[in-house]
């Protein structure tokens, strides 16, 4: 299950304030109320897709992208 299903399943009715990359990672904002576990799945969702390199798709510890992608 990714993300959006589970986000869907706890309850979150659809709504983006916002979806960008800041830093160099991903950021995610809700439109509207959220909850503890919207605000959980969010968070792991970020981690994850930060550890994701943009160019060759491979996964990678943060701090250390694998040379060439």
């Amino acid at each position: 299950m990714n993300a959006m299903e589970k986000l869907i399943d706890a309850g979150w009715d659809k709504r983006l304030a916002q979806v960008k990359m800041k830093f160099g990672g991903l950021r995610i904002y809700l439109d509207g109320e959220t909850t503890e576990t919207l605000d959980a799945i969010i968070l792991l969702a970020v981690v994850v897709c930060n550890k994701i390199c943009e160019e060759c798709g491979l996964e990678f510890d943060l701090g250390y992208r694998p040379d060439p992608c």
